[in-house]
């Protein structure tokens, strides 16, 4: 894995080498560690990485009532925005959720909060760093996998570019009439 490349074509500020090859042990009790992995650990083949929230906040520092006892289990917390996916892990646990199950997107107390296709919500927690461009890609990431161009529209505009041609005596009757007839067969 590349790591200078997945810096140079990041979006965001936060995705920098140190950050995304970071892992080592943090202390979670009074007696024991728990290890952590690099980010590019969680990435898949060809992933993008292009924000990062790495942070090591106090449970009650966070908004949410019922996270605040997700996120104390993990000592370390990390949210990647990528090209594919927003995916959360710590050192306790670890979810993801693709832009093609994502129905809707909202922020709520600085959280990036997630609503699947089957309507239930997930949360990912972000640091002030790189919040809005995050969240305005995340967006915009969301909206391009549920849009669908208008076929009606697209029907119509190649019809027109096929009658233009056929006035022009770019193509002949016959062709005109057999493209006519995929296009109108294809609706």
């Amino acid at each position: 894995m590349d790591v200078t490349a997945l810096v140079a074509n990041a979006k965001g500020e936060t995705v920098t080498e140190s950050v995304l090859t970071d892992s080592g042990t943090v202390r979670s009790g009074v007696l024991s560690e728990t290890s952590y992995s690099a980010i590019t650990s969680h990435l898949t083949d060809g992933e993008q990485p292009h924000f990062v929230a790495r942070f090591d906040l106090p449970a009650n520092a966070l908004s949410w009532e019922d996270d605040q006892k997700r996120y104390q289990r993990g000592k370390k917390r990390t949210t990647v925005v990528t090209d594919r996916r927003v995916f959360f892990y710590s050192t306790a646990e670890k979810y993801s959720v693709p832009y093609e199950k994502m129905a809707a997107v909202r922020e709520e107390s600085g959280n990036l909060v997630v609503v699947t296709d089957g309507g239930s919500e997930e949360v990912f927690p972000l640091t002030h760093e790189d919040r809005t461009d995050a969240l305005a890609y995340v967006e915009t990431r969301v909206n391009a996998t549920h849009s669908y161009p208008d076929e009606t529209t697209d029907h119509v505009t190649r019809l027109e570019e096929l009658q233009e041609m056929h006035e022009r005596g770019l193509i002949g009757d016959d062709d005109f009439q057999r493209k006519r007839d995929e296009i109108l067969d294809s609706l």
